[in-house]
């Protein structure tokens, strides 16, 4: 095996991180950080003492990173786990399967698998990588695997809050395709923010209910305010992307997760703060009273103030209470459109969810292929309707207006409506089926 250290000035790609006593303990359960004394408007939650991470010198701490070849493969690794990597052969990262590891996530761009090695619990993320253009990408920029490797190191640079990478490789070959690997220490138990705040809504007791509900927002608003005066913007934060970790009874960790797209480094601006917490926002807006998103941004304010001369970044917010709850409303809206009209040309090309063709006589079919969160209500969402189950049924689709085929339920100047149901091998599928009808000009 050969090794070499990174030097953090020298190399670009591998920023440098905490020592290893500072870096282990912000895994230690804490409610609130702080690295000044509270001012006398502050309401910290008191109930037990909290590590406080040394931020201002772990941002000259050197690093712990080191780069070494294990059985062909080069990797970027840290934290000692290149003991992981003596044992695990190169074969094994290939073909994640054969292991005994779980999948637990399946997209078109990447795989995220659970494993477990060495007595350790890891995540591996596979981005898939496409020769021609990714490599004119990498010529700009990084790629996402190491993107999301930067992050991680930033964000425990930083004592900020964050999944903790141990190591990635850009040099595996996955059923003969090239792609990426990035492994990460697993944050276990935890649950996405937006699952466990449900959770938390639900509980009868409703005392013990709005205590927790404080101290979870007044954890979270102090997270995000040190990441942003830290240089640190997560560009896709919502609900899904925060994970909540119960460490004691009423008592709760957030992490980030998925950083590959986070803006690292410099200041964030006041539109970047205001896109944001619009992200957030977005599912909020839905499950979440307006007293608690406003208790959450008053909160935020006040950490923003703990921090501002703490990171070299820091930097006061241009906007008061009022003026940030008025740009929020209008920047929340627009990014519900952005995110439907994104949604929209994703369900309008062909894709692992959504198809499209030509069944002939002129009809173009947009059809359904398979859901991604399942509803035991919804017996569709539990099937995987194949382009070719749904040409056999769209050959003629007239047939179910014509004859009995169907069920007429209307009929009448501005369309025609059937009942139907379609044979599918695992299930027949009962449906509604609508022709709508020109109108005439009146």
């Amino acid at each position: 095996m050969e090794k070499t250290l990174v030097d953090p000035v020298e190399s670009s790609r591998a920023a440098p991180v905490a020592p290893d006593q500072d870096a282990n303990r912000l895994n230690q359960p804490m409610e609130t950080t702080s690295l000044l004394p509270l001012t006398s408007g502050s309401s910290r939650i008191a109930a037990g003492p909290a590590w406080v991470p040394a931020a201002a010198s772990a941002e000259t701490a050197p690093a712990h990173i080191a780069c070494g070849t294990f059985d062909g493969l080069r990797w970027t690794f840290r934290n000692g786990f290149e003991r992981v990597l003596a044992e695990v052969p190169a074969a094994a990262w290939a073909e994640p399967g054969k292991q005994g590891w779980q999948r637990v996530k399946d997209n078109a761009t990447r795989e995220v698998w659970r494993a477990t090695i060495a007595d350790g619990t890891y995540y591996l993320k596979y981005y898939s990588r496409r020769a021609g253009k990714d490599a004119f990408k990498r010529l700009f920029r990084d790629t996402p695997c190491q993107a999301e490797w930067n992050g991680g190191i930033y964000a425990l640079r930083a004592g900020i809050a964050a999944v903790r990478p141990a190591g990635y490789t850009v040099e595996l070959r996955c059923g003969g395709r090239p792609c990426s690997l990035l492994v990460t220490e697993a944050v276990e138990p935890a649950y996405p923010l937006s699952e466990y705040w449900q959770t938390l809504q639900s509980d009868e007791d409703a005392h013990r209910r709005r205590h927790d509900t404080a101290r979870l927002i007044e954890l979270l608003a102090e997270m995000i305010a040190r990441a942003h005066q830290a240089g640190f913007e997560h560009r896709d934060m919502h609900a899904a992307n925060i994970l909540a970790q119960v460490v004691a009874p009423g008592r709760y960790r957030t992490v980030f997760v998925d950083l590959q797209s986070a803006r690292l480094g410099v200041p964030v601006s006041d539109r970047a703060v205001v896109r944001n917490l619009a992200q957030l926002n977005q599912w909020f807006r839905r499950h979440c009273t307006l007293a608690d998103r406003l208790r959450f941004l008053r909160a935020y304010l006040r950490w923003r103030g703990e921090y501002e001369t703490v990171f070299r970044h820091g930097r006061s917010l241009g906007l008061s209470f009022r003026k940030l709850v008025q740009a929020l409303r209008g920047a929340a809206e627009r990014h519900a459109e952005r995110l439907w009209a994104q949604r929209d040309r994703r369900a309008r090309r062909s894709g692992r969810y959504f198809s499209r063709f030509r069944s002939g006589h002129g009809w173009r079919a947009q059809v359904f292929v398979r859901c991604k969160h399942p509803s035991p209500e919804s017996r569709a969402s539990t099937l995987v309707l194949t382009r070719d189950w749904w040409r056999r049924q769209m050959q003629n689709p007239l047939r179910w207006f014509q004859g009995d085929a169907a069920e007429a339920c209307k009929d009448s100047h501005s369309a025609m409506v059937s009942r139907a149901v379609l044979s599918h091998e695992q299930a027949n599928l009962p449906v509604i089926i609508k022709r709508p009808r020109t109108r005439n000009w009146r």
